[in-house]
């Protein structure tokens, strides 16, 4: 058995450097070089978790898909092309591409926490993007689930898509404030245009996510004492 994780919904920066783009590449060659080793080794089964919010393209004329501005793909996708290399050698590979990872713990939460309790809204995107997303924890379980699930690639998400504007409502009534939005293009996180449920995984595997609402489980955590949320990280 063999995990791979990525780097996965962190916003990037917003700048990709040519050294950055030289580190992706080495650490995709170093993932499907771990693949195919594991594989010789004797591995049957691979679980890449990847990120649903790499799925499609930008926000444009024509469909859209889930996106997510200024991210850095390159990690997810290193981890499913191990998974790829790892069942081109006869092994068997389950990928699954979560929604962004909420929770507690999570770096970009925190933020978006912090941010609110002094009056800045950092969820500060298109009103009406849908953003696919699954509580921290969740996503653990769902991971647990992927070692007896069938080879394939799934979406992984709580199955109850939220708009950009909600969440923002929630944690603006958990923090009891009107929220400033940064007003700021370049700051813009999520752009998402179509809704990702991720119904196959459940219906394969049983799984159910503990938290199946976001807006109400990210109003949880900013009402959280800033005292039990620092606890929370260590």
């Amino acid at each position: 058995m063999l995990v791979i994780a990525s780097e996965l919904a962190l916003p990037a920066g917003w700048l990709v450097s040519r050294h950055r783009r030289w580190r992706a590449a080495r650490r995709r060659d170093q993932l499907i070089a771990v693949a195919r080793l594991a594989r010789e080794c004797g591995a049957t089964r691979l679980v890449a978790l990847s990120s649903a919010l790499l799925c499609g393209r930008p926000p444009g004329p024509g469909p859209g898909r889930s996106w997510l501005e200024g991210a850095r793909p390159e990690a997810a996708l290193a981890a499913e092309a191990a998974a790829q290399a790892f069942a081109g050698l006869g092994g068997t590979a389950v990928v699954l591409r979560l929604g962004w990872t909420y929770g507690d713990t999570d770096r970009l939460t925190r933020q978006i926490r912090a941010a609110a309790a002094r009056g800045w809204l950092l969820l500060d995107g298109p009103p009406g993007a849908s953003i696919p997303t699954i509580e921290i924890g969740d996503a653990a379980s769902a991971a647990v689930a992927a070692l007896t699930a069938p080879a394939g690639l799934y979406y992984v998400t709580d199955g109850s898509p939220r708009a950009q504007r909600e969440l923002a409502d929630a944690i603006s009534a958990a923090v009891g404030r009107e929220l400033h939005p940064l007003d700021d293009e370049s700051w813009g996180l999520f752009r998402c245009s179509a809704p990702v449920e991720g119904t196959e995984f459940r219906a394969v595997t049983g799984w159910r996510p503990r938290f199946p609402d976001s807006a109400e489980r990210l109003s949880q955590l900013c009402r959280a004492r800033p005292e039990s949320f620092s606890r929370s990280r260590r």
